[in-house]
């Protein structure tokens, strides 16, 4: 699999925009496209990001954690952390933002949008909207990005985040009139697959064995497996681990309780374990996390940016 950070402007189309700030918020759309081709991309892993692609002209294929959606004009689809994607070759005029999930769940904290792990990780929400909708989207979408020309200044990340609470509350009373499509198969593997999501959110912080989860449910160690193969497309024991992992990192960038006090907390035996366990699953210790990603550093960034104007 591809990593979500490695893509490019020339891996998704021939003509687009692709803006980042420092890889906490990305901004990709081919809005001054004439054909609208979107190049075919591989399956990649999105551990880190909240993903939200809105088509205004033509179709665009993806395929999250196996389920392919067919998007046409004036559909959106918002794709959470711990999912597999693929994106087909399609032609469609689109624009796409991501945040990385630390920083989005913690926008959904403070306006208190809802947490549970269905709607937060391992899953898409697909939604059709009128024109109109769209458009209003666009017009903050727009913003946002024009924000990524301006030169650095000492509110300018504040400014990112308050123009995508602007976009959530308009995306959110769109959302209260139009349903959601609910798309793949609603089946008995889909009823043990959402009864598994649960009990990971009821008990992620003490069990951490496949056993334990298919246990509860009344299936075997392998069924299981062969459930979160076809909708999360990652054996039991990877979800268990991403979803620990996604915890961890929303409390790392939280920084109010330090790494031993984490590790407590998550019944890990030592803190070197619990080190060892987060840097198999992510590539970094936990202390380099926190050096790239705690949210004190949007402040400490914002000094050193001025600092440098003085």
């Amino acid at each position: 699999m591809i990593d979500i950070k490695t893509l490019t402007a020339e891996d998704v189309t021939a003509n687009t925009s692709y803006l980042s700030f420092k890889d906490k918020y990305i901004y990709i759309d081919n809005l001054d496209s004439k054909d609208g081709l979107v190049k075919a991309v591989d399956s990649f892993f999105n551990a880190n990001y909240s993903i939200v692609i809105t088509v205004v002209q033509g179709s665009m294929d993806i395929v999250v954690d196996g389920t392919l959606v067919k998007m046409k004009p004036n559909d959106y689809i918002s794709i959470m952390p711990c999912t597999t994607v693929e994106i087909q070759e399609s032609r469609a005029i689109f624009f796409c933002h991501m945040v990385q999930a630390s920083l989005m769940m913690d926008i959904y904290n403070h306006i208190g949008f809802e947490t549970s792990i269905r709607h937060n990780s391992f899953c898409f929400h697909y939604h059709h909207f009128l024109p109109e909708h769209i458009a209003r989207l666009k017009e903050v979408y727009l913003l946002q990005k024009a924000e990524m020309f301006r030169p650095n200044y000492l509110m300018k990340e504040f400014v990112f985040r308050a123009l995508i609470v602007v976009y959530l509350t308009y995306l959110y009373h769109v959302k209260s009139t139009f349903g959601e499509i609910i798309l793949g198969k609603n089946s008995r593997q889909r009823t043990m697959f959402n009864q598994f999501l649960d009990l990971l959110n009821d008990h992620y912080n003490k069990e951490r064995s496949v056993q334990f989860y298919a246990g509860k449910i009344g299936i075997t160690s392998k069924y299981l497996s062969s459930i979160t193969t076809e909708f999360a497309q990652l054996p039991a024991s990877n979800v268990i681990d991403q979803y620990v992992v996604f915890r961890i990192k929303l409390l790392l960038y939280d920084g109010t309780i330090n790494i031993k006090s984490i590790s407590e907390s998550l019944n890990f035996p030592t803190q070197s374990f619990f080190g060892r366990y987060f840097k198999r699953v992510t590539g970094l210790s936990p202390r380099q996390y926190i050096a790239q990603n705690s949210k004190y550093l949007m402040d400490e960034d914002n000094v050193q940016s001025e600092k440098q104007k003085d």
